[in-house]
Protein backbone atom coordinates (compact mmCIF):
# COMPACT_ATOMS: atom_id res chain seq x y z
CA UNK A 1 0.00 0.00 0.00
CA UNK A 2 1.37 3.38 -1.20
CA UNK A 3 1.18 6.61 0.51
CA UNK A 4 -2.16 8.01 -1.34
CA UNK A 5 -3.62 4.40 -0.92
CA UNK A 6 -3.23 4.43 3.07
CA UNK A 7 -4.63 8.20 3.08
CA UNK A 8 -7.77 7.28 1.09
CA UNK A 9 -8.27 4.07 3.55
CA UNK A 10 -8.06 6.23 6.32
CA UNK A 11 -9.90 8.72 4.91
CA UNK A 12 -12.26 5.97 4.12
CA UNK A 13 -12.21 4.80 7.59
CA UNK A 14 -12.86 8.63 8.95
CA UNK A 15 -16.07 8.52 6.65
CA UNK A 16 -17.44 5.60 8.77
CA UNK A 17 -17.17 7.00 11.99
CA UNK A 18 -13.44 5.52 12.43
CA UNK A 19 -11.03 7.05 14.35
CA UNK A 20 -7.21 6.84 13.15
CA UNK A 21 -3.92 7.30 15.37
CA UNK A 22 -0.60 7.46 13.80
CA UNK A 23 0.59 4.03 15.13
CA UNK A 24 -1.09 2.79 11.85
CA UNK A 25 1.45 1.11 9.65
CA UNK A 26 1.35 1.14 5.69
CA UNK A 27 1.80 -2.45 5.52
CA UNK A 28 -0.87 -3.14 7.92
CA UNK A 29 -3.09 -6.68 7.92
CA UNK A 30 -6.12 -4.44 7.73
CA UNK A 31 -5.53 -3.55 4.33
CA UNK A 32 -7.54 -5.69 2.77
CA UNK A 33 -10.52 -4.98 4.56
CA UNK A 34 -13.95 -4.18 3.12
CA UNK A 35 -16.20 -1.76 5.29
CA UNK A 36 -19.43 -2.70 5.70
CA UNK A 37 -22.03 -0.44 3.89
CA UNK A 38 -24.59 1.88 5.14
CA UNK A 39 -27.94 0.53 5.58
CA UNK A 40 -30.56 3.11 5.24
CA UNK A 41 -29.95 6.71 3.54
CA UNK A 42 -29.48 8.62 6.92
CA UNK A 43 -26.31 6.34 7.71
CA UNK A 44 -24.91 6.86 3.54
CA UNK A 45 -25.02 10.45 3.70
CA UNK A 46 -23.13 10.79 6.74
CA UNK A 47 -20.73 8.31 4.84
CA UNK A 48 -20.81 11.34 1.93
CA UNK A 49 -20.65 14.35 4.01
CA UNK A 50 -17.59 13.11 5.28
CA UNK A 51 -16.04 11.72 2.46
CA UNK A 52 -12.62 13.11 1.82
CA UNK A 53 -11.12 10.30 -0.84
CA UNK A 54 -10.43 12.89 -3.95
CA UNK A 55 -9.84 15.98 -4.25
CA UNK A 56 -13.15 17.28 -5.57
CA UNK A 57 -14.23 17.66 -1.89
CA UNK A 58 -11.85 20.70 -1.61
CA UNK A 59 -14.39 22.84 -4.38
CA UNK A 60 -17.14 22.67 -1.76
CA UNK A 61 -18.21 21.63 1.51
CA UNK A 62 -21.36 20.62 0.40
CA UNK A 63 -22.20 17.37 -0.66
CA UNK A 64 -25.19 16.07 -2.93
CA UNK A 65 -27.06 14.03 -0.11
CA UNK A 66 -31.20 13.39 -0.08
CA UNK A 67 -33.72 13.38 2.76
CA UNK A 68 -35.84 10.93 0.66
CA UNK A 69 -35.87 7.35 2.24
CA UNK A 70 -39.56 6.54 1.45
CA UNK A 71 -40.06 3.37 -0.24
CA UNK A 72 -39.47 5.02 -3.84
CA UNK A 73 -39.90 2.93 -7.07
CA UNK A 74 -38.25 4.92 -9.48
CA UNK A 75 -34.71 6.10 -9.53
CA UNK A 76 -33.09 8.95 -11.50
CA UNK A 77 -29.55 9.51 -11.67
CA UNK A 78 -27.80 12.44 -13.22
CA UNK A 79 -24.12 12.92 -13.82
CA UNK A 80 -23.51 15.61 -11.22
CA UNK A 81 -24.63 19.44 -10.03
CA UNK A 82 -23.06 22.49 -9.75
CA UNK A 83 -23.97 25.06 -6.89
CA UNK A 84 -27.77 23.16 -6.62
CA UNK A 85 -29.05 20.01 -5.68
CA UNK A 86 -32.11 20.72 -6.84
CA UNK A 87 -32.85 19.25 -10.26
CA UNK A 88 -36.34 20.80 -10.29
CA UNK A 89 -34.99 24.76 -10.75
CA UNK A 90 -34.07 26.42 -13.94
CA UNK A 91 -35.55 25.50 -17.76
CA UNK A 92 -34.05 21.74 -17.73
CA UNK A 93 -36.04 21.49 -14.23
CA UNK A 94 -38.94 22.50 -15.46
CA UNK A 95 -38.90 20.43 -18.39
CA UNK A 96 -37.77 17.22 -16.22
CA UNK A 97 -40.88 18.04 -13.84
CA UNK A 98 -43.21 18.30 -16.94
CA UNK A 99 -42.04 15.05 -18.15
CA UNK A 100 -42.35 13.40 -14.70
CA UNK A 101 -46.03 14.85 -13.80
CA UNK A 102 -47.03 14.18 -18.03
CA UNK A 103 -45.78 10.96 -18.99
CA UNK A 104 -44.80 9.40 -15.75
CA UNK A 105 -47.57 10.68 -13.46
CA UNK A 106 -45.87 11.03 -10.92
CA UNK A 107 -44.87 14.46 -8.76
CA UNK A 108 -41.26 14.91 -7.81
CA UNK A 109 -41.51 13.91 -4.61
CA UNK A 110 -42.09 10.46 -5.64
CA UNK A 111 -38.72 10.00 -7.47
CA UNK A 112 -35.73 9.64 -6.27
CA UNK A 113 -33.35 11.71 -7.49
CA UNK A 114 -29.28 11.21 -6.96
CA UNK A 115 -26.44 12.26 -8.82
CA UNK A 116 -23.03 10.11 -9.70
CA UNK A 117 -20.68 12.73 -8.44
CA UNK A 118 -21.41 13.80 -5.06
CA UNK A 119 -19.42 17.23 -4.64
CA UNK A 120 -20.85 20.01 -6.68
CA UNK A 121 -18.69 21.12 -10.24
CA UNK A 122 -18.84 23.74 -11.90
CA UNK A 123 -16.11 22.03 -14.85
CA UNK A 124 -17.28 18.32 -15.74
CA UNK A 125 -13.22 18.33 -17.20
CA UNK A 126 -11.96 18.54 -13.61
CA UNK A 127 -13.71 14.99 -13.42
CA UNK A 128 -11.54 12.15 -13.08
CA UNK A 129 -11.88 8.44 -13.72
CA UNK A 130 -10.63 8.12 -9.80
CA UNK A 131 -13.49 10.46 -9.14
CA UNK A 132 -15.99 8.33 -10.38
CA UNK A 133 -14.82 5.18 -9.02
CA UNK A 134 -15.23 6.58 -5.45
CA UNK A 135 -18.74 7.57 -5.94
CA UNK A 136 -19.93 4.76 -7.42
CA UNK A 137 -19.26 2.99 -3.95
CA UNK A 138 -22.33 5.09 -2.52
CA UNK A 139 -24.17 5.18 -5.95
CA UNK A 140 -24.10 1.13 -5.54
CA UNK A 141 -24.49 1.61 -1.87
CA UNK A 142 -28.48 3.89 -2.77
CA UNK A 143 -29.30 1.52 -5.18
CA UNK A 144 -28.55 -1.48 -2.66
CA UNK A 145 -30.63 0.71 0.29
CA UNK A 146 -33.96 2.24 -1.91
CA UNK A 147 -34.03 -0.93 -4.61
CA UNK A 148 -36.48 1.13 -6.90
CA UNK A 149 -38.01 -1.02 -9.32
CA UNK A 150 -36.79 0.93 -12.22
CA UNK A 151 -33.36 3.39 -13.07
CA UNK A 152 -33.51 5.83 -15.37
CA UNK A 153 -30.01 7.14 -16.03
CA UNK A 154 -29.04 10.24 -18.24
CA UNK A 155 -26.53 9.16 -21.19
CA UNK A 156 -23.21 11.39 -20.69
CA UNK A 157 -19.68 10.52 -20.62
CA UNK A 158 -19.75 9.79 -16.90
CA UNK A 159 -22.73 7.28 -16.60
CA UNK A 160 -20.54 5.50 -19.45
CA UNK A 161 -18.19 4.52 -17.05
CA UNK A 162 -20.28 3.18 -14.12
CA UNK A 163 -20.47 -0.51 -13.61
CA UNK A 164 -23.64 -1.21 -10.84
CA UNK A 165 -24.81 -4.53 -9.92
CA UNK A 166 -28.81 -3.90 -10.24
CA UNK A 167 -29.91 -7.89 -10.45
CA UNK A 168 -33.66 -7.74 -11.41
CA UNK A 169 -34.02 -3.82 -11.64
CA UNK A 170 -34.89 -2.73 -15.14
CA UNK A 171 -32.39 0.05 -16.64
CA UNK A 172 -33.42 2.44 -18.95
CA UNK A 173 -31.24 5.03 -20.06
CA UNK A 174 -31.90 8.82 -22.12
CA UNK A 175 -31.21 12.17 -22.67
CA UNK A 176 -31.13 14.56 -19.78
CA UNK A 177 -33.19 17.38 -20.17
CA UNK A 178 -30.39 19.89 -20.12
CA UNK A 179 -29.23 17.76 -23.38
CA UNK A 180 -33.08 18.42 -25.10
CA UNK A 181 -32.86 22.18 -24.10
CA UNK A 182 -29.49 22.51 -26.59
CA UNK A 183 -30.48 19.23 -28.59
CA UNK A 184 -34.64 19.69 -29.22
CA UNK A 185 -34.96 17.07 -32.07
CA UNK A 186 -34.07 14.48 -29.64
CA UNK A 187 -36.95 14.76 -27.74
CA UNK A 188 -39.53 12.59 -29.03
CA UNK A 189 -36.72 9.83 -28.42
CA UNK A 190 -37.24 11.10 -24.27
CA UNK A 191 -40.71 10.82 -24.39
CA UNK A 192 -40.88 7.52 -25.80
CA UNK A 193 -38.19 6.05 -23.18
CA UNK A 194 -40.25 7.57 -20.83
CA UNK A 195 -43.36 5.66 -21.92
CA UNK A 196 -41.40 2.49 -21.00
CA UNK A 197 -40.55 3.54 -17.64
CA UNK A 198 -44.53 3.69 -17.23
CA UNK A 199 -45.05 0.92 -18.87
CA UNK A 200 -42.52 -0.88 -16.41
CA UNK A 201 -43.59 0.92 -13.17
CA UNK A 202 -47.64 0.04 -13.95
CA UNK A 203 -46.88 -3.48 -14.80
CA UNK A 204 -44.73 -4.43 -12.09
CA UNK A 205 -47.04 -2.83 -9.82
CA UNK A 206 -49.77 -5.52 -10.76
Amino acid sequence: MNKNQTLNYLYRLKSFGIDYHDSIKANSKHENIMLDSATNIKELNKSVKNCFLCELHKQSKYKHTTTNSQKIDIMIINDFSTNSFDPFLGQAGKMLENICLNVLKLTKEQIYWTNIIKCPIFDSSFITKENIEICQNYLQNEVDIIKPKVIVCFKNKISKQIELKIDDIKLVQTYSPSYLLRNPSKKQIVFDDMKKVYSILNYSSK
